[in-house]
């Protein structure tokens, strides 16, 4: 967890909280499903976005992650009263004990906390082990 961070634990999802800039982390285990992380990842972009108002895509494209290809969705919303938000979400399908898991890995963060906290999320993803 990034230095300053408070954590919690909701069901399958750990919830990261960076108190001073409000951004979030969260690890989610995904559901079981066939399209692969690139399609899923797709899949939400093509969704309805009324949660997001001013909804914005940035990218859509596979990333390399922990030794597989992940889908990364980025995209930019106006979160009203707080300005913009910047949002990544990985979706991968991660090896474990149990065979491969799929994962969720989101942070969302005010545009002007997006350079720290995204440092963050890089440091967390790269501690990240995925459990059975």
């Amino acid at each position: 967890m990034p230095d300053g961070w408070r954590t919690r634990q909701h069901g399958d999802t750990t919830l990261m909280r960076n108190p001073a800039t409000h951004a979030t982390i969260t690890v989610t285990r995904g559901a079981q499903s066939e399209p692969g992380p690139l399609r899923e990842a797709a899949l939400l972009a093509s969704a309805p976005h009324k949660p997001f108002p001013g909804y914005h895509q940035i990218a859509l494209l596979p990333v390399p992650f922990h030794g597989t290809l992940a889908g990364a969705w980025r995209f930019t919303y106006a979160w009203p009263g707080t300005g913009n938000e910047q949002v990544l979400e990985l979706v991968a399908r991660l090896d474990t004990q149990l065979g491969a898991q799929p994962y969720e890995l989101t942070l969302a963060s005010p545009r002007r906390a997006w350079p720290a906290s995204r440092t963050a999320f890089d440091e967390a993803m790269n501690a990240f082990t995925p459990q059975p």
